[in-house]
């Protein structure tokens, strides 16, 4: 049984470790400015500033920051640990905490597997949060400005298998939370230098063949029928982004893995990611990219009733100089 919040492509596809469920892997459960901006258009930064949550990701658990209120949101992230680590973003049901999750994942039998009872069920809405979860290795760092977050209380979960074979980071503590109160927030969506669009099966249209190093905000909107995830990666030399799925399979499937050290082993840096843009949804994402071949990857994920279908993946190389 893998758990609804790991089933987008991007990060189930690119990081098998994501396919992992949540009994298999049971082992031993902690849980960043504000400013508003009066411009109808704005930096990132500053419109980011009008309501934000700040997320440092270590080993093992979340350090939030910030409040939020309804309407357009950011989150900001950073991985300052050793090994990789991800927001997967659910909202509570009414009345239900963090600890109450904690509690739960606490109880699930380590071994299970098909057949084994989904020990969130009932603690969570049914409503999937998709973006703005996401994946970052060691170093890496984003910003994503996004309006689905309503009033409520959130969790977080981080499902990757600890390096050494420890079982699963939330296993080890990496469970957090952050709530979404008051009025709806007068943020204003962050100016954006890159427009891309993002259709069924099909490139991500509007990027650019060339980009200079540098602070860098796209506009994704989804088309179509499918949702979509993005990606933007830079490669080691040789290797091109297919080869996550091989550095993934070998690195985090199997007894005893992730080894020691996996996370130094990737083929190229992931610079930035998120899951399941619904078709007419916007995000942006903020991030740093570096000078060299940039590839932006685009992926169409399939409905839900098709199970046999594969995703379809469509990539875009721009030369960062």
């Amino acid at each position: 049984m893998t758990h609804k919040l790991l089933r987008s492509r991007t990060l189930v596809s690119l990081a098998a470790l994501l396919c992992i469920t949540l009994a298999a892997c049971g082992d031993d459960g902690d849980a960043a400015s504000d400013a508003d901006s009066d411009a109808t258009t704005t930096t990132a930064a500053e419109a980011a500033s009008a309501n934000t949550l700040e997320i440092e990701m270590v080993e093992y658990g979340y350090k939030v920051e910030g409040e939020l209120q309804p309407g357009l949101a950011t989150v900001q992230s950073r991985n300052s640990g050793t090994e990789w680590h991800m927001a997967g973003i659910s909202k509570l049901r009414a009345g239900k905490t963090v600890e109450d999750v904690v509690q739960a994942l606490a109880a699930a039998p380590p071994g299970g597997g098909e057949g084994e009872d989904d020990p969130l069920e009932g603690l969570i809405e049914e409503e999937q949060i998709d973006s703005p979860g996401h994946l970052l290795q060691p170093g890496a760092s984003q910003s994503l400005t996004v309006d689905v977050l309503t009033e409520g209380e959130y969790v977080m979960l981080c499902f990757i298998p600890a390096e050494g074979g420890g079982g699963p980071h939330y296993s080890k503590g990496m469970v957090g939370g952050f709530a979404v109160a008051g009025e709806a927030a007068e943020a204003t969506e962050p100016e954006a230098d890159i427009t891309v669009t993002l259709a069924d099966g099909a490139e991500p249209e509007g990027l650019p063949e060339k980009l200079e190093p540098g602070t860098h905000t796209l506009a994704l909107t989804a088309t179509g029928e499918a949702s979509k995830d993005f990606l933007v990666a830079q490669m080691n030399s040789g290797d091109d982004v297919g080869e996550f799925d091989t550095y993934f399979e070998e690195a985090f499937e199997g007894e005893g893995r992730p080894e020691k050290g996996a996370a130094t082993k990737a083929p190229g840096k992931i610079l930035a990611n998120t899951q399941a843009i619904a078709p007419g949804m916007t995000v942006w994402m903020t991030l740093e990219i570096g000078a060299g071949e940039t590839v932006f990857l685009s992926t169409t994920n399939p409905a839900d009733d098709e199970e046999d279908a594969e995703p379809v993946d469509k990539t875009v190389t721009v030369t960062v100089s």
